[in-house]
């Protein structure tokens, strides 16, 4: 197992000299101005104090979406979009299920935004236990197995809240604090997690933090231990890093806890050596490459439309409050009337490296479907508690616009992108290639 490990570990080596490598360095040091310049020129960056040493917080502070419940016009605030589409704001998910972090800028790939569902929580459970919020009953006879689990089964999980920490080549460290700074920029910096900590003795409000790398060395992951196991995510069981050594036992007991989790509890990163294949909605023109994806339930990007959401809003009883948050898209679009992009079918956004003349040009985006809504979307993503029938019950109604669907409704857009990397901005337009009916393609048969 430490041999296999070793062996994952050794393939960033590899993928770093080879040419997507270095498009990819190019576009993340790009991507690096990008954030320093606007968190220098917004006073809506987050304050920079160095919770992890040798790198800067990415994030926003004052998010873009604050007037969400407030503008029922089209967002044409900024002439250069009058009338036409654009990215309203960005969402990274470091751990699925768990808070997001909004950004201005980001790097995106073939398999997603950048950090998007690297992590993910599991539980050992029994191979036919279903683990429903109903039924946790287990097979004493079944072969145990880690399985993800989510806010659909533990909703307090919107209440984890997650932190990147980027390596900042421009940071001035103290000697006395160099090696420590060293070590979390070699490991490409940190994720933190927090969350309350409910069995605090001495009666305080307080949290409990959790910090990890990103990118760990060989090195790393040898002293601390990783293995490779098989995590079950849907239909799909590849075989990923445990990291739950980077956690301390008191703190993984009172997450648990805080949760409600019975069973053995890990977390776990994807590995970029066994990501999990896309075998439906795949472009017509791309049929012989290869499309995959990490942690995320089925498509690399989801996309949605700040209007339809207002739109989806004003159909619910008035008691219930609805907010892009509960429906954990990555990118924000503004400029069009609700549900306008039900129709989109190949968009463009964003920039990427074009191999042949390494020229920078516009990234190319297939809209693989409508995405099919769950009640995961009735959690309430600041309190982290699971409304029994709003606003899934609305959009049940509403929202049963696909055949290939039915009785799911949708809502937004699952996207693959068409490129290997590239970057994409807060405020980039957005370009309408094609439009037409889809019909999705479900996952279970």
């Amino acid at each position: 197992m430490e041999g296999l490990v070793a062996a994952f570990l050794e393939h960033y080596w590899t993928y770093l000299h080879s040419i997507k490598g270095s498009l990819a360095l190019i576009l993340l040091a790009v991507l690096i101005v990008v954030l320093r310049r606007r968190r220098k020129a917004e006073s809506s960056a987050i304050p920079t104090r160095e919770d992890i040493p040798g790198c800067f917080r990415a994030g926003l502070r004052k998010s873009r979406l604050d007037d969400e419940h407030v503008s029922r016009q089209l967002d044409r605030r900024d002439s250069k979009h009058d009338g036409t589409p654009f990215v309203k704001a960005i969402f990274t998910y470091p751990v699925k299920s768990c808070r997001g972090v909004e950004l201005p800028a980001t790097e995106i790939s073939s398999t997603g935004l950048a950090y998007d569902r690297l992590f993910s929580f599991a539980q050992l459970v029994r191979q036919n236990d279903a683990v429903t919020a109903e039924s946790r009953q287990v097979d004493a006879d079944a072969t145990p197995q880690w399985r993800f689990i989510t806010q659909r089964e533990y909703p307090k999980l919107a209440l984890l809240e997650t932190q990147l920490w980027l390596p900042d080549p421009h940071s001035h460290q103290q000697t006395s604090d160099a090696n420590t700074s060293n070590e979390w920029v070699e490991n490409g910096g940190g994720l933190v997690i927090k969350f309350p900590d409910e069995r605090n003795t001495n009666g305080q409000a307080g949290y409990v933090t959790i910090k990890l790398p990103l990118e760990p060395t060989a090195q790393h992951a040898k002293a601390k231990q990783y293995t490779l196991e098989n995590m079950t995510i849907w239909l799909d069981s590849p075989w990923c890093i445990n990291m739950t050594n980077e956690i301390d036992v008191e703190s993984l007991a009172k997450l648990g806890s805080f949760l409600g989790i019975e069973h053995t509890l890990a977390l776990f990163r994807s590995n970029p050596r066994d990501l999990r294949s896309i075998q439906r909605s795949l472009p017509a023109d791309h049929q012989d490459e290869t499309f995959q994806v990490g942690f995320a339930d089925a498509f690399q990007v989801h996309l949605l439309n700040m209007h339809s959401v207002q739109a989806l809003s004003d159909e619910v009883p008035p008691e219930h409050k609805v907010d892009i948050g509960r429906f954990r898209a990555n990118i924000i679009v503004a400029g069009v009337s609700a549900y306008e992009e039900d129709r989109w079918k190949r968009v463009v956004f964003g920039q990427t490296v074009d191999i042949e003349t390494n020229a920078i040009v516009p990234a190319s985006h297939h809209v693989a479907c409508r995405t099919a809504r769950c009640v995961l979307a009735n959690v309430d993503q600041q309190t982290g508690v699971q409304d029994r029938k709003e606003p899934f019950k609305t959009l049940k109604r509403t929202r049963q616009v696909d055949e290939g669907a039915k009785p799911h409704p949708c809502f937004g857009l699952s996207m693959m992108p068409l490129f290997q990397r590239g970057v994409v901005r807060v405020g980039d337009r957005i370009e309408i290639i094609e439009t037409g009916e889809h019909i999705y393609e479900k996952m279970f048969s």
